[in-house]
Order: structure tokens, then C-alpha cells, then sequence
């Protein structure tokens, strides 16, 4: 799935410290979401994309319970 990132906030975790909430706008026209946790070991996979914020757009990306972007994806960014 192939989607744009609309916004990067950051937040604290339900789980102790903060948390990326970021917003998508996907191919298929839905808006989705993902919580981005810096402690965990996928955080690698997002951190550029997160510094970056608004208007990255990334393919690669896994739709979890159709509103959800899985934090563990591989997005790549794509021009």
C-alpha cells in the first residue's frame, strides 16, 4: 500500500514515555494511522520518515484492522 504521510505528533504512551502518532493519506483514499514507539526495534525502519513529517510519501506499507498502518512495514519513500 502506498500512502502519505499528513501528520507526525508526538504524544505520550499509554505504555510510559512518547509515542509518533502518524497520520496517512492512503492510495486507496482512506485515512490511516500508526503509533510509532522510538523504544521499540522497528522505530529504525521509521525514524527518517518520522524527522521528515508532512508530505513523505512511502510504499510498502501493511493496512492492519483497515484503519491501521502496522508499525512493523517496511515503507520505502518514493518520489
Amino acid at each position: 500500500m502506498k500512502g502519505t504521510i499528513t501528520s507526525v505528533k508526538n504524544q505520550p504512551s499509554k505504555f510510559g514515555g512518547n509515542v509518533y502518532l502518524v497520520t496517512f493519506a492512503c492510495e486507496d483514499g482512506k485515512s490511516r494511522r500508526s503509533w510509532i514507539d522510538p523504544k521499540n526495534g522497528n522505530f529504525k525502519r521509521w525514524a527518517m520518515f518520522v524527522q521528515k513529517g508532512k508530505g513523505v510519501s512511502l510504499d510498502g506499507l501493511i493496512i492492519k484492522d483497515d484503519f491501521l498502518i502496522n508499525a512493523d512495514s517496511a515503507p520505502v519513500e518514493t518520489l
